[in-house]
Formats: C-alpha cells, sequence, structure tokens
C-alpha cells in the first residue's frame, strides 16, 4: 500500500514538472526570437556587437538565460520522477543515459547563470574600455562549461530518445506522445549539431518548431497523464 501510494505521489509531482518545464520552454523560445540577432552567439560566436548590444538592452537575455537555468532544474526533476516510475528492473543502457542528463542539466544550468553574469558585467563596462581591450575579450568570448552543445542539448536528446522508445513498448505512454517525444529528442540534436557546426538556421528550427511547438506539447500531455494516474 505505501509503494502504491509513493508511486502515485511520484507521477503526479513528476506530472506537474513536466508542464512546469513546458511552460518555461515557451518562455525561452519567445525570448529567443526577441533578442537581437547580435546576442545570439551560440552558433556565431562572440563578435563586439554582442556586447554593444547587450550594453543598449538585455531584457529578453536576461529572461532566457534565467528560464533556462530554471528549466534545466525542472527537467532534472522530470529525469528523476520517470527514473522512480520505470520499473524496478531497467536496461543498463536507460540508467547511463539518465546519468548523461543529468550531468547535462547541470552544467547547463551552471553555464547559462554564469556566462549571464559574466556578459552583463563586460557589457557594462563596454564603453569605457580601448579598442585592444575590446577586441581581446571578443577573441577570448564567454566562459562556456559546453561549448559545443553536447551535454546540454546532444545527451538531453539522447536520454529522451531512450526513455520514449522504453516507455512506449512497455505501454506506459500512447503512440501519439511517443511520436512527439522522439522528434523532442531530434530536436535536442540539431541543437547540438547546429552549435557544433556554427548553423544558426538548425538552432532557429529546433527552437522555434521544438522548443515553442514539440517539446511544450509533449511535456504537457505527459504531464497530464502522469497527473492523471497520479490522483
Amino acid at each position: 500500500m505505501e509503494t502504491h501510494i509513493k508511486t502515485h505521489d511520484n507521477q503526479f509531482s513528476t506530472g506537474i514538472f513536466a508542464i512546469l518545464a513546458a511552460l518555461s520552454y515557451w518562455i525561452i523560445g519567445t525570448t529567443h526570437f526577441l533578442m537581437p540577432k547580435a546576442q545570439l552567439h551560440f552558433a556565431e560566436g562572440i563578435k563586439a556587437e554582442f556586447f554593444r548590444s547587450l550594453a543598449s538592452g538585455s531584457m529578453a537575455f536576461r529572461v532566457h538565460y534565467w528560464v533556462f537555468a530554471i528549466s534545466s532544474f525542472l527537467m532534472m526533476a522530470v529525469v528523476l520522477g520517470i527514473k522512480n516510475i520505470m520499473s524496478a528492473k531497467p536496461r543498463l543502457w536507460l540508467r547511463l543515459t539518465e546519468v548523461f542528463a543529468l550531468i547535462g542539466l547541470a552544467i547547463t544550468a551552471i553555464n547559462f547563470v554564469l556566462m549571464q553574469n559574466y556578459a552583463l558585467r563586460l557589457a557594462k563596462g563596454w564603453p569605457n574600455l580601448d579598442v585592444s581591450a575590446q577586441t581581446a575579450i571578443s577573441t577570448i568570448g564567454l566562459p562556456n562549461l559546453d561549448p559545443e552543445g553536447l551535454f546540454g542539448f546532444g545527451l538531453l536528446g539522447l536520454w529522451l530518445g531512450t526513455v520514449i522508445l522504453i516507455m512506449f513498448k512497455a505501454n506506459l505512454i500512447p503512440k501519439r506522445l511517443a511520436i512527439l517525444g522522439l522528434l523532442g529528442a531530434l530536436f535536442n540534436e540539431l541543437v547540438f549539431v547546429g552549435t557544433l557546426f556554427h548553423i544558426a538556421l538548425l538552432i532557429d528550427l529546433a527552437v522555434g518548431v521544438g522548443g515553442m511547438i514539440v517539446g511544450p506539447v509533449f511535456l504537457i500531455g505527459l504531464g497530464v497523464r502522469l497527473l492523471r494516474r497520479g490522483t
């Protein structure tokens, strides 16, 4: 009986975190397209225009980076929640991808807080720097724990694709939800590839379609399903 209650509690709380993560993805996607192009540095790298743009306006940038960090913690809760819901004898590969996802999300949360704080401090004093100092800072760029997006997107997409396939085969989620989940995994990998090879179009596509449509719809669908099973 106690195990049954804990399982229902896990499903309910995981559902809540999934829905909150979906809402955070909408904010991330919206602020991505609200930021000036000069502030979208993941594909094209840091340039002097990045700091000049931040000095003139940084509200969307601040919201984007803070919500990205918060969404990483929300997704960590989803990963752990699904881990508790799955069978007691999981496959080794699933456990490995869970570890990969948790490490990637933790790095992403720390990374976005560090990059934001560092960028805003430099932007504040940017007009007072001489040309040589500005050139040096632009060359060095921002501190980035995940410059290729491997941890934050590549490994997360790997976990998502793995867990969706296992949940679908175990009849834990319907086919339509599984398809959305697999598409979400694909879009995570597109961000990784776009960042790795500096293809801004891939990142915009993944954010616009994956981050604002597929990802949130999947997480809300999963969240509602878990909420119903947890009540």
